[in-house]
């Protein structure tokens, strides 16, 4: 809105003037609206969030069997329980920060001090102590401390990557009145909070503090809970299935007891004890046993998951969108082509000598104590070029004058002298230098036509010159591209062979993002482009219907990705973004899993994040794809391995109460196998080795519940003959005494009363049910594949 005012309007809209506001003016204001901070959301108590972890149906059941445990007077298991609820909870808390970190990471980025004019005088206060209508004084090296219009501009040059993506210096202008309200990229009579002041001065009015600013309108979206994962969403459903499953099973055993005449306060108690066993106790630690065990395999290769919950989410990814610049690229600019005529001419060395000599003299860069290049983008690649080809530079060239880059005249110049003379070394936008130059020979159309293919590879493109007394001779033009990273266009095949599409969206021009796009394999059609600006004139609906035809975003704010990605996300694909910059940040934390870069990420962008990659390689993010597919797997079988030993535990109960017999399991020894028997393996099974062909295949459907392809009747099935094989077991003993005949079966709840047997007969029931289940965590960890594969997995060889 501000950028279409002139200095007059604003001044006069803030009521304020070029001397600054009076002290009682500015306490006034802060009484009005407040510090210029951002503001935190309410803290979450640990009560509220250790309540957030336990709330789950199946966390809320383990309760309840803690209960009934107590109830039994089975101290022991009601304690282990416990132990397992609370361990899980205190893992959940510890893995997952809240938004405040995020928050306190964007404070310390603003400025702590400023310059400002008030009472007309100049004066250096916090910048939490700003106010609207405050002149702010800046120069170069500044943090711009809040939402500023520009009322001055001195060769004023600031880097707005982090809030843009777009690593380009701004050239920032005063009396630059815009037609109508502009994205942030386009604004250049404003300055924003948190951007950096890379060159020049200037001077600007407060139009907006703390979360009135575009960096705190960041802040208010990261602040946003996360969506629950699919994971959590099934482990919800099914703690509710069980739920509905124990008061069957409870009314169900109680109506069969009291059919049959027995007592009242037994059949209770049974029936207690047989809901017990249908709750698999153990499932909750293993799945966070299993996610523990995920992020260290993640971890070793090179990716941090900060929020445990999101490693099983990985799986179902099937849209990564990416950021360009950092993320896709290197965010570094390297020289791709130097020519004088145009690319096929191989220039000659006197010719080399001339543009290494001019891009030497005409750089601002330098070296600082710990050998690093300083300097904006262009002319620190053009140093390094020069120190990659062992350049040797000039150090007594005797300078006479020089004329900084301008936004106005697109040039920058360096006037030295040579032999008693001065000659001018000159470097800047092609379109300028070939307009200047009095010598082009016939190849200015040549050159015209190169360079405007260079453009249109999204390359940047600078030319140089020298002024030697009235003739200005063109020297020659170089390129120069941010590459892409090593192994992005093998990492995006694979993603294409796996069935997850990749998406760039980026806050740079349409060309670049285009030329970087088709060379790394997104796509190949321009018309799979959409700019910002016509992204906006795309209401929901029309996003909605062309979201999957499109490949690449540019020139976007932090608002349109969220967009972008809650567009995606209503058309039923799961995103994974990522990103570096305090831009990305919103996107971060809307997606499905928000990915950061660990060495070149802002801390924003880490805090909004759930997986944070060490080494910045986009093929990072191949590997922690299919590590998460390979959790989610392996939690599947460790679930229906879990419920089909359970099914098997209430089968056996059941058979033996419906004919009348005295139980074959005790409550302790129910909870012994739920607890360890149970754990043990399935631990073994969370830790299975991954499918060599599991990125061959396409994600999950979100939908795909834990007992797809049938997973449920296998649960029942295997329940059943684990339950049969442990009932045969527990009334083999009476039958071999005392023969297999009518008799013995008639009488065989009397024979198992006898002294001596019943415990006998339970003691063979609890070995067969636990061995039987160790079979069957072989048969589940084989699945279709034969017997060898057992031998791989040393954690299964270890628990046999």
């Amino acid at each position: 809105m501000f950028e279409t005012y002139s200095k007059k309007e604003v001044l006069s809209k803030l009521e304020t003037s070029l001397s600054g506001l009076k002290t009682y003016e500015v306490n006034k204001r802060l009484k009005q609206n407040g510090y210029n901070e951002l503001v935190q959301g309410k803290k979450i108590t640990f009560l509220k969030r250790f309540y957030l972890q336990i709330k789950s149906p199946l966390i809320i059941i383990l309760l309840i069997a803690s209960i009934i445990s107590f109830i039994l007077k089975e101290f022991f298991d009601a304690s282990m329980i416990l132990f397992i609820v609370i361990v899980n909870a205190i893992v959940g808390i510890i893995q997952e920060k809240k938004a405040e970190d995020s928050i306190n990471s964007l404070k310390k980025m603003s400025s702590p001090h400023c310059n400002v004019l008030r009472d007309n005088m100049l004066k250096t206060i916090t910048s939490r102590e700003l106010v609207k209508g405050d002149i702010v004084i800046l120069k170069a090296g500044d943090i711009v401390p809040a939402d500023l219009y520009i009322l001055e501009a001195h060769n004023l040059s600031v880097d707005e990557s982090l809030l843009t993506g777009e690593s380009t210096l701004v050239h920032k202008k005063e009396d630059v009145i815009a037609t109508k309200n502009n994205k942030i990229t386009e604004c250049h009579n404003l300055l924003f909070m948190t951007t950096a002041i890379m060159s020049g001065t200037g001077k600007g009015v407060v139009i907006k503090v703390g979360m009135e600013t575009e960096v705190g309108k960041i802040a208010s979206i990261i602040q946003k809970e996360k969506n629950e994962t699919p994971l959590a969403i099934r482990l919800n459903k099914l703690g509710k299935i069980l739920g509905l499953l124990v008061i069957l099973i409870c009314i169900l055993i109680f109506i069969c007891g009291v059919a049959q005449n027995i007592d009242v306060i037994e059949m209770i108690l049974t029936s207690i004890s047989l809901a017990v066993a249908a709750i698999p106790e153990g499932l909750p630690a293993i799945v966070t046993i299993v996610l523990a065990l995920g992020t260290l395999r993640i971890a070793r290769v090179k990716a941090i998951v900060r929020r445990m919950s999101s490693v099983e989410s990985l799986g179902t990814v099937n849209i990564v969108c990416s950021d360009k610049t950092g993320t896709i690229t290197e965010n570094e600019l390297k020289v791709s082509d130097i020519f004088y005529k145009d690319r096929k001419l191989k220039i000659n060395s006197k010719q080399e000598e001339l543009i290494n000599k001019t891009i030497s003299i005409c750089n601002e860069s330098y070296v600082d104590e710990k050998g690093e290049i300083i300097g904006n983008a262009v002319d620190v690649c053009l140093m390094k070029y020069l120190n990659d080809n062992k350049y040797d530079l000039d150090r007594n060239i005797k300078i006479i004058n020089k004329n900084p880059f301008s936004s106005q005249t697109k040039i920058a110049s360096v006037i030295v002298q040579e032999q008693q003379k001065n000659v001018e070394y000159i470097k800047g936008a092609f379109e300028k230098i070939i307009m200047m130059c009095t010598h082009m020979a016939n190849y200015k159309n040549l050159s015209i036509s190169e360079c405007q293919k260079l453009a249109l590879e999204g390359k940047r493109i600078i030319s140089l010159a020298i002024k030697n007394e009235n003739q200005i001779i063109y020297v020659g033009t170089v390129a120069m591209q941010d590459r892409p990273r090593k192994g992005v266009k093998e990492s995006i095949n694979t993603f294409k062979k796996a069935g997850v599409d990749t998406i760039m969206i980026t806050g740079d021009h349409l060309n670049t993002a285009y030329s970087i796009a088709k060379e790394v394999g997104i796509t190949n059609d321009i018309n799979e482009c959409i700019t910002g600006k016509d992204l906006d004139l795309l209401s929901d609906e029309e996003l909605f219907k062309k979201i999957n035809n499109i490949k690449v975003y540019s020139r976007v704010s932090p608002k349109d990705k969220v967009r972008i990605i809650e567009a995606l996300r209503k058309s039923g694909k799961v995103v994974a973004m990522t990103g570096d910059g305090v831009n990305d940040a919103p996107s971060l934390k809307c997606a499905d899993i928000g990915i950061a870069m660990g060495k070149n990420g802002t801390d924003v962008a880490k805090e909004a994040s759930d997986i944070v990659l060490m080494d910045d390689h986009f093929s990072t993010i191949e590997k922690a794809i299919e590590e998460g597919r390979t959790i989610f797997e392996n939690i599947k079988k460790a679930t229906i391995f879990l419920l089909s030993s359970n099914f098997g535990e209430i089968f056996l109960m059941f058979i033996s109460i419906a004919l009348g017999l005295p139980m074959p399991l005790v409550a302790v020894a129910i909870l012994w196998v739920n607890l360890l028997t149970d754990i043990l393996p399935a631990i073994a099974l969370g830790v299975d080795q991954k499918d060599p062909e599991i990125m061959s295949k396409p994600p999950r459907k979100v939908s795909e519940s834990l007992f797809s392809h049938g997973g449920i009747k296998k649960s029942l099935l295997y329940g059943m003959v684990i339950g049969l094989i442990s009932f045969i077991a527990y009334i083999i003993y009476p039958i071999s005494k005392y023969g297999l005949n009518i008799d013995t079966i008639r009488n065989l709840k009397n024979l198992l009363n006898q002294d001596g047997i019943l415990p006998i007969c339970r003691t063979l029931s609890f070995s067969t049910l636990c061995l039987s289940q160790l079979i069957h965590m072989i048969g589940v960890s084989l699945g279709n594949n034969s017997l060898l594969k057992i031998f791989k997995n040393k954690n299964t060889l270890i628990y046999i």
